[in-house]
């Protein structure tokens, strides 16, 4: 249940980026947390690598960006499937048609507004509400666990063997999103 529940959030939030590119006739995106992620001076979405996502927007015709949600987190339990071979997943490899640029408020500077930039991958949505991808995209989700390798201090992902796994397909052309339990 939790693998769907998680699939069905991400589901949500791909409809909701969707229905603001429309509405807003602006570029919209589901941004995901990955364990790539250099979190320095932003420690405090580091518990979200590997199962964070957002929806946010950027105008670029007057440079206006800003997030419609906060920070979600896939539910205990469940993460994302970056090994999932999928060409058009968002966690492929070949992701530099997916990545975003974001600008994320640092929590290293009391009371400051300094922010970093961040490189997110993302299901991007145009004004029109099609993705940016004519083949869509692919979350994949899982059972798992994100933890530290006590060795290096890096983050890594734990797939639990023979996991209940689903994605979230989100078609190229209209942008809709459907959750799959192969």
């Amino acid at each position: 249940m939790a693998v769907r529940h998680g699939a069905q959030g991400i589901q949500a939030a791909a409809g909701a980026a969707r229905q603001h590119a429309i509405t807003a006739s602006i570029r919209t995106y589901v941004l995901f947390l990955g364990l790539g992620t250099d979190f320095t001076g932003i420690e405090d979405l580091k518990p979200l690598a590997g199962r964070g996502y957002a929806v946010y927007a950027r105008d670029q015709g007057t440079g206006r960006s800003y997030f419609l949600t906060e920070w979600r987190s896939l539910p205990e339990g469940v993460i994302f499937d970056a090994s999932h071979g999928a060409a058009n997943s968002v966690f492929a490899s070949s992701s530099a048609s997916r990545a975003v640029n974001v600008p994320i408020k640092r929590d290293d500077y009391e009371g400051s507004d300094a922010y970093r930039e961040l490189t997110l991958d993302a299901v991007r949505f145009r004004p029109t509400g099609a993705t940016y991808s004519r083949a869509g995209y692919t979350v994949p989700v899982t059972e798992g666990w994100v933890d530290v390798d006590v060795e290096t201090g890096n983050l890594i992902v734990i797939p639990k063997p023979s996991s209940l796994a689903a994605r979230v397909v989100v078609r190229g052309l209209t942008g809709y999103a459907q959750v799959e339990i192969p």
